[in-house]
């Protein structure tokens, strides 16, 4: 039986979106894309601190060219690469 993500993106967010943030994400953190899965903790399993999460966010930014709230994951505890595609999904303009 398939097993489902953890956090699997919105309804009606097609694959490229995914699969195209996947890219960049895992290309920004130097890992290889089949290492990176939804339950990573981005500060325990990835390494990132604050600083880290922001520079992230803005390369989200330029590369998707979304518009994210530098605090968007300010103040969030345990935060998986799960949780920020689907922050990032939330955000992104419907196509």
């Amino acid at each position: 039986m398939p097993s489902t993500p953890e956090h699997p993106a919105p309804a009606g967010r097609d694959d490229d979106f995914t699969r195209r943030l996947h890219g960049v994400v895992a290309a920004h953190l130097e890992v290889d894309p089949d290492d990176l899965k939804d339950h990573l903790d981005l500060a325990d399993d990835l390494c990132m601190d604050s600083l880290a999460a922001a520079e992230l966010l803005v390369v989200i930014e330029e590369d998707m060219g979304i518009a994210l709230d530098a605090n968007l994951l300010a103040g969030r505890e345990h935060v998986t690469y799960g949780e920020l595609k689907r922050l990032v999904s939330e955000r992104a303009p419907v196509a």
